[in-house]
């Protein structure tokens, strides 16, 4: 029987794949969303097989049978966000191997899988000792190295629009370096710097992420910044938040994390200006002698007009969204204070890339795809919906709404789909938000608004109202799928 709990526990370790993910999205803090795995199928397909398996005493090739399949189901499904094998998800996931063996062997098979999404907290928890330890030592080295050389770190923050501009900066500022995608907690960011070489570099931009009152506090003093930018502050996360209070108090914790000697530079287009008048650094407003007027926005990208003082330029970029020339403002100002030329802030743009999932066009077939799909706060749908009123074609979205709202989900769902309804055709929900949304979506003038269980059901309705115009994948997905 040793053979069969071996083989049981390592089917059922990676059956666990769903949990780990979920473990994983929430920074390894269970307490900041893991119970939403109660909300899965997995959870109640695990729980009631197990009960079922244990209850009638059911031959142990079914019990493997089941497990490896619900295995194979999810690690083959097409995801947004893939669970990342790191070492430490390795660690969790050999522990977890020994835990559910022991449970098959000391207990029951089927309790064993009833047990799953516990047995990987408790894997979790037994851990916690050495992940911290492995931590500090990860995060230890990394503060070494930049102590051991001359760099300018930069770092932004806000509500939204973090990763568009640090990647607009990066490009803009040359002799800089930045991590690519969203990576913004402090282990990330350590790990970036362990992995790249840094000696040919003057600036440094960071993402600062966070998800409760100290997190950017934290980073500040991990990863001391010279220069920042505040992107805007609104009510996002607040499942971890708790309120908007708190999100004010933990991003104006990079304002304060700045010296006397440093600076910030606060977005004039959102309330940046208002909640940056904190700390001792210097203040620079993005539209500070500088002006950016749009001047044609199409299926091709966007033409803006920029003035400086002086000096014009006619620049064109990929990108459709309206907020692009204050993400350009923003990343504009930070290179001309660290004393780049306009000239020269100019000639980088042709270095600019789209940033994915974020009012990301692209063509497909008989019409066109906008992925907005890591869109995840109203101000985002404002400037999706801005934007979408200058195509004057059909436009189809689908959306589940603002995800992590706490208990305004039903107010923030309403607007948000108030906001789209102004502005599409036809609009395909689905999940939780499904009937907030739809209630907005018809007080904003949308002329059909449907429904779907899941993102590709979701797809296959509205692509054949998409012809000949677009098909908006909007706010907070969780699931990518082929179009094609």
């Amino acid at each position: 029987m040793i053979f069969v709990y071996l083989l049981t526990a390592i089917c059922a370790t990676f059956a666990c794949y769903n949990y780990l993910l979920v473990l994983q999205s929430t920074g390894y803090k269970p307490w900041r969303g893991y119970y939403w795995v109660v909300k899965t199928v997995w959870f109640w397909l695990h729980l009631c097989g197990g009960v079922l398996l244990y209850i009638f005493d059911i031959a142990w090739y079914f019990s493997v049978t089941f497990v490896t399949v619900t295995a194979v189901i999810q690690w083959t499904k097409k995801r947004k966000v893939r669970l990342a094998i790191t070492k430490r998800i390795i660690r969790i996931m050999v522990l977890l191997f020994v835990a559910n063996f022991a449970v098959c062997w000391l207990v029951d098979i089927g309790i064993s899988i009833a047990l799953l999404p516990l047995l990987v907290i408790a894997s979790w928890l037994i851990l916690l000792p050495i992940e911290s330890l492995i931590a500090s030592y990860y995060i230890g080295k990394a503060r070494k190295k930049l102590s051991q050389v001359n760099l300018t770190i930069i770092a932004v923050t806000g509500s939204y629009g973090k990763t568009s501009v640090k990647d607009m900066i990066a490009s803009l500022l040359s002799n800089s370096l930045a991590p690519a995608g969203s990576c913004n907690t402090p282990i990330g960011i350590a790990k970036f710097i362990n992995s790249t070489d840094l000696s040919t570099a003057k600036y440094l931009v960071l993402e600062f992420g966070a998800r409760g009152k100290w997190d950017i506090k934290k980073l500040c003093k991990l990863y001391p910044p010279q220069g920042g930018v505040l992107t805007g502050i609104c009510p996002q996360h607040l499942s971890t938040f708790g309120n908007l209070d708190n999100v004010i108090f933990a991003k104006q914790q990079l304002l304060l994390g700045i010296n006397m000697h440093g600076f910030c530079v606060l977005n004039r287009a959102s309330n940046a200006v208002e909640y940056g008048n904190i700390g001792s650094c210097k203040k620079i407003a993005s539209n500070s002698n500088l002006q950016i007027e749009l001047s044609n926005i199409d299926f091709c990208g966007s033409t803006f007009v920029v003035k400086h003082q002086d000096k014009t330029a006619t620049v064109t970029l990929s990108q459709i969204a309206l907020h692009t020339a204050d993400t350009l403002a923003m990343a504009m100002q930070v290179c001309l204070q660290l004393g780049q030329s306009f000239e020269q802030t100019i000639d980088n743009l042709s270095k600019v890339k789209q940033t994915p999932h974020r009012m990301e066009i692209s063509r497909c077939n008989d019409f066109y795809i906008v992925d907005d799909s890591y869109n995840a706060s109203l101000v985002g749908v404002e400037s999706c919906a801005k934007t979408l009123s200058f195509f004057h074609c059909p436009k189809v979205v689908i959306t589940q709404g603002i995800v992590e709202c706490g208990k305004d989900r039903k107010q923030q769902n309403l607007q948000c789909g108030k906001l789209l309804g102004g502005v599409v055709d036809v609009a395909v929900t689905l999940g939780k938000n499904s009937s907030y949304l739809q209630q907005g979506l018809l007080l904003g003038g949308c002329n059909k608004v449907l429904s779907a269980t899941n993102l590709t059901d979701a797809v296959t309705i509205a692509r054949k109202y998409a012809v000949g115009g677009l098909l908006v994948f909007q706010n907070d997905l969780p699931d990518s799928v082929n179009v094609m």
